[in-house]
Formats: C-alpha cells, structure tokens, sequence
C-alpha cells in the first residue's frame, strides 16, 4: 500500500501474468471467479480488497493463521552438506556448503567465484520450501565475509590492470558442475577460456581455530600468458607478511604447487 495504487492491485491481483508475463504468481481468481464461496459471501472484489486491507497494517499485521513460521535449518553433521537455490550473496545460482567443521560458504556458478563464507550454523531453508522458494536466503551464523563481486579468473596486460566487470554471465567462463568427494564435499568444475578449473574446498581446524582450505588447479595446453586469479577486493588496507595477508577481518595465507 505504500507503493502501489489501489485500484492497480485489484487488477494485478485477478490477473498477474496480464502485468507480468511468465511469472509464477498463479491466478487465484481465474475468469473472476472465487474458489472460496464461504468468504465474503464470494465476492472477488471484496476478498481482493480483504488483502488490500491487510497489508495496509505493514509490519504490525498479525500473521495469518495456518501459515507455518517453523524454521527448517539444515544441520550439518560429520559431512558436508550441499544446497543449491537462490542465495542472497552468490545469486540465483549459488552453491552453499557446510562443513562438519563448522565453517560455510556460497559459490556463485554464474561467477565461478567464492562468494560468502562464515562460521557455526549453516541455515535456515524455510523461506524456499514454504514459500514456494521465493526469496534469497542468507547465513544462520555469524559473522560472514563477503568476496568480490566480480569473475574470479581474467587475463590482464599487467597487475594495475582494471579488473574486468560484468554484470551477469562472462563468455569467458562456463560451469562445468561439481564432484562429491567420500565426505560429500565438492569441487566446483568450471572453464576459463581454454583453461579447465577444478576448485575445492574443505574445512581444517589448526590450533582450536577453523579455517577454510582452498585448493585451486588449473589444466590447459601449454603455458596461459596474463592469466590472474582475484582472491580478495575491498575496502580494508591490505597488509602483508611474507604470503600471509591480512584483510580487515580475514587472513588468508596463499601457497603455490605446481
């Protein structure tokens, strides 16, 4: 109600795919009819305008009764555990993972790039299988880091090249899927160009603190010229100490295998 006009939501509402062709939204008056004769005596437009009226109340509406508000958490236990759906950090394709470890992330497979992680609770799942996986979810734990959000992989003239942006899907760049280990951890397959990547993750505990292991290997035909990998952007000052890096809250210490 505080956005849309009245009399527009009383048509949109008999007839969504009119204003929006292919949405999911179902007709739930279809050719003007009530399925529900009991309410309002059947009338459509008072029953249209019922809703109308509830949604005037905003945040202070009461939540209907019969709808569940149980929460449905995925726990993770001595496996990983994947979910893919649409993610609030890594998009309509995102890949979350949670480690026995107690350590999470997001993979964008529209990217090929890491895009969240945090630790302890993985999440709640609720929003997608009671609401007809409308939303974008987010991490039960706390806190999480955000990544760049920007293609992992391109070939630059030299490091204070711009790194390239794009708004949706690189032709560079093309998801290959995943492989499950024993743990039912994966590694993410993806291609750069001519380059097959194989990127995998796991959950390690050093000293009584949990930290996430990456490992990334590159297959291609002969040796790649320019190729750069982007493995943090932001805000915070960098500060370095021999391959350890510190940036704000995250520490990431970088080794090289051929």
């Amino acid at each position: 109600p505080d956005r849309l006009n009245r009399d527009w939501f009383h048509r949109y509402m008999l007839n969504p795919a009119q204003f929006r062709p292919g949405t999911r939204m179902p007709q739930m008056w279809p050719q003007g009819r009530s399925f529900f004769k009991e309410e309002l005596d059947g009338d459509v437009y008072r029953q249209v305008d019922a809703i109308w009226t509830y949604l005037s109340d905003g945040r202070k509406a009461v939540y209907p009764s019969g709808l569940n508000r149980q929460s449905l958490e995925l726990i993770v236990g001595g496996e990983a555990v994947v979910y893919r759906n649409k993610i609030r950090a890594a998009g309509f394709r995102g890949i979350c993972v949670g480690y026995p470890e107690q350590v999470n992330l997001a993979f964008d497979a529209e990217k090929m790039r890491l895009a969240q992680i945090w630790q302890g609770r993985y999440l709640n799942v609720s929003p997608h299988w009671n609401v007809q996986g409308m939303g974008r979810i987010g991490p039960l734990g706390r806190p999480s880091i955000d990544f760049p959000n920007e293609v992992s992989f391109a070939r630059l003239t030299d490091a204070s090249a711009p790194w390239p942006r794009t708004d949706g899907r690189s032709a560079d760049l093309r998801f290959r899927g995943y492989e499950l280990d024993k743990k039912r951890r994966p590694t993410f397959l993806y291609q750069f160009q001519d380059i097959e990547i194989a990127d995998f993750f796991t959950g390690k505990e050093t000293e009584g603190v949990a930290i996430l292991q990456r490992k990334i290997t590159l297959k291609a035909k002969g040796q790649p010229a320019n190729v750069w990998f982007l493995a943090w952007q932001g805000d915070a000052d960098i500060k370095q100490k021999a391959n350890t890096f510190q940036c704000g809250r995250l520490l990431i210490r970088l080794t090289n295998k051929s």
